[in-house]
């Protein structure tokens, strides 16, 4: 058993045709992350109709079947052409044999790329099935169908190829034929490059050199097609010309001054002529193949006029002839003439272009602030003790010294779970988390720091927000690959941000938690700058998580009861989650304002930006999250009066609002009230009215 894009399969037969034992690990490799590939698919389309307004309406079930259908396609042509390019000029005894392995390869592997693929989409259709269709919806098992469809171009696609590497066999059964003395090619990791060698009958002397040359090539592990070897009398000499030209892995020009001469003018001619390429034959094959090796005694350097401009071996008698012959040999078994060392990184990128000083001044503070940054329980109680003495530079540098351990341990745990083939055998999303939650714990004593700030209500710690920039613009963090390990920065951010705009909510610091909120951010996928409470991968989707709020936040819930040392900022797990519960209020609350402004029909339906998960919390947790809220009314009414909205536009606007949200928060239909519902009367009610 085998295990293609996570899911196990048979191979069809022992493969033992030459160069297979370097084809299959190329295709395991290649299948490995499908199942990572489809996901994120679907988590692409869905959070793009999310950032348009259309959310999980029945166009994600369509568009996410057309980008599933492109990326199987393309998963066919990528084994097509790594069958082509591994096992191109291979000797295969039984060319037969190799086409139903290859087309059975295949079709096994895509057929277990089309089941992936198709799970996802049929998951996806579980999610979306109380919406109304659409005319063009794909069917249940469209994926198998489409995998059906494409599958016997590509069988006729290795027909055709298998037929090519048939034909390539022709020169090396003629050479078996003479009885020439080759290597066994069962003992021979690869087949030897067999070159056909042109040139003119000068004189007899020049003919000597050129058996001897070709005799010096065999030595050195080259297989030569040549007249003087291979023809006999009565042999078809242009037939074997034309077969050798093609079949050959390269043509070598032995470019004497008479040999340029008549390959110019064309003459071919009868006889032994008929062994000199002309252009004609060039152009029908293309330049590549042919070298031209130049000996001429006049001292001068011509080639044929069709391969001017083309580099050349030059083999005149004298000092330079080893070495242009050690070129020639590396040229024709494929080693590069000039070994190329490894890409080394960037000189200038942050972490590489740092001084001594810089690093050492980076190791003081980590033995400086050792003990205080050593657990968040320790870091929590520094950090309180140095912002209730306003010390801002030891602040500045406790916040350094704990983001940069926070780096350090995360590099660790990203090195150490992708050195091995954890994320080739389809974690389970539990094993994910559990990781997502190393990830974070790497950055708990940043955290503690951060709530330390808040908790003091001293502004100028409880209100820094130059930490957003220190955790998603990582330049230590790698910005392509694997999903789930980009994109765990913007994880942290957004464990971060409800845990600061919760804990700024609870200290009635809804200013601050209004900046935080509305702070212009981008990411790898935005540019563009756009506030939190619109980033839905920032606040709620983060794909490191399957793009999936509900997961999202019973992860982000989970870590109240991990964390222990969150009462410490927040006096009980309770109060964590009422506190954070206020601040998503608040994020749907701008979030509204929004598609207000913009005169958006809220009575269509709609998918927030901002989800209202917490709200699935306990109804004492949701009373204590709206009387946080409600603490704000005034900042709240100043919201809608700098934003142009009346109190009667606010009203009939809100309970069109309150469905939307509901329907996000019940999507099933279960019966289930909000604690803000009511906010259109409680904002503007009298605080002493009975």
């Amino acid at each position: 058993m085998v295990y293609v894009g996570h899911t196990a399969y048979t191979r069809p037969s022992k493969m033992s045709f030459e160069r297979s034992e370097q084809l299959i690990p190329i295709l395991d490799h290649l299948s490995a992350n499908d199942r990572l590939l489809f996901q994120s698919i679907r988590a692409r389309v869905l959070g793009d109709l999310t950032a348009k307004g259309i959310g999980h309406s029945s166009m994600a079930l369509v568009l996410v079947h057309q980008g599933l259908k492109e990326a199987l396609t393309k998963r066919g042509n990528d084994i097509l052409s790594e069958i082509r390019r591994v096992l191109d000029g291979a000797y295969v005894d039984n060319c037969d044999q190799l086409q139903e392995d290859l087309k059975a390869e295949l079709t096994t592997r895509l057929r277990a790329a089309a089941t992936l693929a198709s799970s996802e989409l049929e998951d996806l259709r579980s999610h979306l099935r109380m919406l109304p269709p659409l005319q063009n919806m794909p069917l249940p098992g469209a994926l198998l169908r489409d995998f059906e469809t494409m599958t016997p171009k590509l069988s006729a696609e290795i027909d055709l190829f298998c037929r090519k590497l048939y034909d390539a066999q022709t020169p090396r059964s003629f050479l078996k034929e003479s009885k020439m003395e080759i290597s066994a090619r069962t003992e021979q990791p690869e087949s030897p490059p067999l070159v056909f060698i042109s040139y003119s009958h000068d004189s007899k002397e020049h003919r000597a050199w050129v058996a001897a040359f070709a005799n010096s090539l065999r030595q050195k592990g080259v297989e030569v097609l040549l007249d003087q070897f291979d023809i006999k009398p009565g042999d078809n000499i242009p037939q074997f010309m034309n077969d050798s030209v093609r079949n050959a892995d390269r043509v070598l020009m032995i470019c004497t001054e008479i040999y340029v001469r008549k390959a110019n003018d064309g003459e071919g001619g009868a006889g032994y002529e008929a062994l000199i390429v002309t252009s004609e034959l060039i152009k029908d094959l293309g330049q590549n193949k042919f070298i031209p090796i130049v000996r001429q005694t006049s001292g001068t350097t011509e080639v044929p006029t069709c391969l001017s401009g083309r580099s050349y071996i030059k083999l005149n008698d004298g000092s330079e002839y080893e070495a242009q012959f050690e070129e020639l040999l590396k040229t024709l078994h494929n080693i590069p003439l000039v070994a190329k060392s490894p890409l080394g990184p960037n000189p200038f990128a942050a972490k590489t272009f740092e001084g001594e000083e810089s690093r050492a001044r980076r190791e003081n503070r980590r033995i400086e602030f050792a003990d205080a940054i050593a657990s968040p329980e320790a870091a929590f109680q520094f950090a309180l003790d140095v912002a209730r003495a306003n010390d801002n530079l030891a602040w500045r540098r406790l916040l350094k010294a704990s983001r940069e351990q926070g780096v350090k341990k995360l590099q660790e745990v990203a090195e150490e779970t992708t050195q091995g083939d954890f994320l080739r055998r389809s974690p389970k999303e539990e094993e994910l988390q559990e990781i997502a939650f190393r990830c974070l714990s790497c950055y708990s004593t940043f955290a503690a720091c951060l709530l330390a700030g808040v908790t003091t209500e001293n502004p100028n710690f409880a209100n820094q927000l130059s930490w957003i920039d220190t955790i998603l613009q990582q330049p230590e963090w790698p910005s392509q690959g694997i999903v789930f390990w980009v994109d765990i920065p913007e994880l942290i951010f957004f464990v971060l941000q409800a845990f600061v705009g919760g804990n700024l909510m609870q200290t009635n610091n809804i200013e601050t938690a209004f900046k935080l909120a509305t702070s212009g951010i981008t990411t790898r996928r935005d540019t563009e700058a756009k506030p939190v409470f619109k980033q839905t991968r920032l606040n709620g989707w983060p794909d490191s998580l399957s793009h999936n709020c509900t997961v999202s936040f019973r992860f982000l819930d989970s870590l109240i009861d991990r964390w222990s040392w969150l009462t410490e900022p927040f006096a009980s797990a309770i109060d964590a989650r009422s506190a954070m519960t206020a601040y998503y209020f608040l994020l749907s609350f701008l979030d509204f304002i929004t598609l207000l402004k913009t005169d958006c029909d809220l009575t269509k339906q709609l998918i927030v930006s901002v989800p209202l998960n917490f709200t699935f919390g306990s109804p004492e947790a949701q009373k204590a999250a709206y009387r946080l809220l409600l603490a704000n009314r005034e900042f709240l009414k100043q919201l809608l009066a700098k934003n142009g909205i009346s109190r009667e536009g606010f009203g009939a606007g809100w309970q069109d609002w309150m469905k939307q949200t509901v329907s996000f928060v019940n999507p099933w239909g279960e019966f289930r009230t909000l604690a803000n519902q009511s906010l259109a009367v409680d904002l503007f009610k009298d605080s002493y009215e009975l």
